[in-house]
């Protein structure tokens, strides 16, 4: 046996220590179970006045079905009309009003005198000229 090795507790005086050890808990149980029965009267029982319920779900399969199985093509095309696919240009503009997915534009109204200050006089064209830079 090694020298920092304590030698071994022989097994009856193990067997002794665990059974005292054990006595002295069952005890403190005993008392412990005895304070708990003895100082509290039971509550009453309170009934909840409170009652949830919960309703069944509808859903249109149909309208999620469309929606979810939309091809690529008509989700682009429809995310084109609403600006988010990138700059949409004329010629994609009417396209996109011919087949469907744009709105039509409104017909303009014939306008009596002078334009006021919320309408517009129609549309509006920007002219770019090139110059010469000074130099001096």
């Amino acid at each position: 046996m090694p020298r920092d090795t304590p030698p071994p507790i022989p097994k009856e005086i193990l067997d002794e220590w665990y059974a005292k050890r054990r006595a002295k808990r069952n005890a403190e149980r005993a008392s412990e179970a005895e304070r708990q029965e003895s100082g509290k009267p039971a509550a009453p029982v309170i009934e909840s006045k409170t009652v949830y319920e919960a309703k069944p779900v509808v859903r249109d399969l149909r309208k999620e079905a469309v929606s979810a199985f939309m091809p690529t093509a008509v989700r682009m095309k429809i995310e084109k009309s609403k600006g988010r696919g990138g700059l949409l240009e004329p010629e994609e503009a009417d396209r996109l009003e011919k087949e469907g997915y744009l709105r039509t534009r409104e017909p303009t109204r014939p306008q009596t005198g002078e334009p006021q200050a919320g309408q517009d006089a129609g549309p509006r064209g920007v002219t770019m000229e090139e110059v010469a830079d000074e130099q001096g």
